[in-house]
């Protein structure tokens, strides 16, 4: 709009300029009345409100008839204006509820959108498990299967699946059924491997122990050396079962019995430790030296043989004794036997033996005495009807050491010599050479605690005995320091040297007898 415009419209509308509109300033219409206006003269523009006024009249004329003639449709207009203008207030305010309601559908929309997809996964899962079905059926029966193959000992089959179920828990280990169904498997493979160990401590024969042990380096549960003592302890078992059923009423019987059953099985299982064990030195496993895996089997033969010794020393000393020459010949073949597989254990059982015969010669030496001082305390000195001239004397063999023919006249001294005799002819039946100072140590203080009797019983009884019994006491003193303690002293010696001529002088009897010295001097 030009300048001559823009003042005319200050000059019309001065007191409305700020209630019209730009855009109605701007319209074809204003700008037509605006050149015309302009182009008018004076008199024409004195004349414009009158005009307008006219025009006003005109219009409210035709308006009012245009409002007779259409009154109803003016108030039916009213009435539709009215309508609309409720039912836009109406929607408005549903407008407004739908927008509060709005964010808490758009949230529900969300959750339902949520649990759709998941129902679908759900679905598409389901659809999968159905084409997956046969399979997942045989993995779901893998517990039952291993459940029959332990109950059947079908052991081959039972590795097998504990293998497959290993290589899926491995690939699915995030799957929960997967790792239930390996816990079970997990249960029954112990459940298995207590029924090969139980198989282990029986009755069987190596080609049953290559079985076993295939079964238990297959289940991979233990490393090469414990492999080996689980074995070792399996058979042990089996072997101590064995030993304890041999029954204990007759000592030789269970000695013999046991010396019999350790000789024969022991051997087998020897024999099947090392068909079953490679050699050590072929041997390579992790942090187990060959020294160590050696040292597990001799362990165990050691073990097995300190058993024995325990079992032997027991039953000698119960009266297997007896018959020690018979146990001692089948005891040495026993060991003997061990050498084919490098366990000689002879040299171990010779102290069990000297032990139990030094302890048997030594009770019945002390059984003696105890005799002996209960006949002397009801023994008189009174002398013996038996003649000097009577007595007939025996002729020594070579190398052998008879009796003194003079004992009989003193009736204590001859029992005394008849029972030393028949201990010591037992002991010749079976006598070590290693037990000989044992064995001579033994008679030479028997023969102090004999000549100490002797002596005790002078001092107790001399003061009651006659002087007839004192003389027969003094002649029986003598007789036991001249004849009876050199003989004592010398027949053990004899038995282990019979070859060696003894000295008196080597006997150093005065001084073991020397408590009874003592006492005969005096008398």
């Amino acid at each position: 709009m030009d300048l001559d415009k823009q003042s005319l419209c200050q000059l019309l509308f001065a007191d409305s300029a700020d209630f019209i509109d730009n855009s109605v300033l701007e319209s074809d219409e204003c700008q037509d009345y605006l050149d015309y206006m302009c182009s008018s003269g004076i008199e024409n523009l004195l004349r414009q409100k009158d005009c307008f006024e006219e025009e006003k009249q005109i219009i409210l004329k035709d308006t009012k008839k245009l409002a007779s003639e259409n009154y109803k449709t003016f108030i039916k207009s009213s009435e539709c204006v009215s309508d609309i203008n409720e039912k836009f207030t109406e929607i408005d305010g549903k407008l407004q509820s739908l927008a509060e309601q709005l964010p808490a559908f758009n949230q529900k929309f969300l959750t339902f959108n949520d649990e759709v997809g998941h129902i679908l996964n759900q679905k598409r899962q389901n659809n999968q498990t159905l084409l997956k079905h046969n399979q997942l059926l045989e993995t779901l029966e893998v517990t039952q299967l291993m459940d029959t193959c332990v109950r059947n000992h079908y052991y081959d089959e039972g590795l097998e699946l504990c293998s497959f179920v290993r290589r899926l828990e491995k690939r699915l280990d995030h799957v929960p059924l997967i790792k239930s169904i390996a816990g079970d498997v997990d249960k029954l493979k112990q459940v298995m491997l207590q029924q090969l160990f139980h198989q282990l401590k029986g009755s069987i024969q190596l080609p049953v122990c290559l079985k076993l042990i295939g079964y238990l380096r297959r289940m991979e549960l233990y490393r090469e050396d414990q492999l080996r003592m689980k074995f070792l302890q399996a058979r042990g078992s089996w072997l101590r079962n064995i030993i304890k059923s041999v029954p204990k009423t007759d000592p030789y019987t269970h000695i013999t019995k046991v010396i019999e059953l350790n000789r024969v099985h022991l051997f087998d299982v020897v024999t099947q430790y090392r068909a079953l064990f490679a050699n050590e030195e072929q041997v390579f496993v992790v942090h187990v030296s060959s020294a160590n895996l050696r040292n597990i089997f001799n362990s165990w033969i050691l073990n097995r043989v300190n058993e024995f010794l325990d079992m032997l020393r027991d039953d000698l000393k119960a009266g297997a004794s007896a018959r020690i020459e018979s146990v001692l010949n089948q005891a040495m073949y026993f060991g003997l036997s061990f050498s084919r597989i490098g366990a000689d254990f002879r040299m171990l059982m010779l102290p069990v033996f000297n032990e139990v015969i030094v302890e048997n010669f030594e009770s019945k030496l002390e059984q003696v005495l105890v005799s002996f001082k209960s006949i002397l305390s009801c023994y008189t000195f009174t002398g013996t009807s038996i003649s000097a001239n009577t007595i007939v004397q025996l002729i020594a063999q070579p190398g052998t050491v008879n009796p003194p023919s003079d004992l009989v006249l003193y009736p204590p001294l001859s029992w005394t010599v008849n029972e030393v005799i028949s201990i010591l002819n037992e002991l010749r039946s079976c006598c070590p050479c290693s037990c000989e100072n044992e064995i001579v140590n033994a008679m030479d203080l028997f023969v102090e605690k004999y000549a100490m009797i002797l002596s005790e019983y002078y001092t107790n009884e001399k003061s009651t005995m006659t002087s007839k019994e004192i003389e027969t006491f003094t002649n029986t003193c003598k007789a036991f320091k001249e004849s009876l303690a050199p003989f004592l002293l010398k027949a053990p010696r004899k038995i282990f040297r019979p070859n060696e001529n003894i000295l008196d002088e080597k006997l150093n009897l005065e001084a073991k007898l020397l408590p009874l010295t003592a006492v005969i001097e005096p008398i």
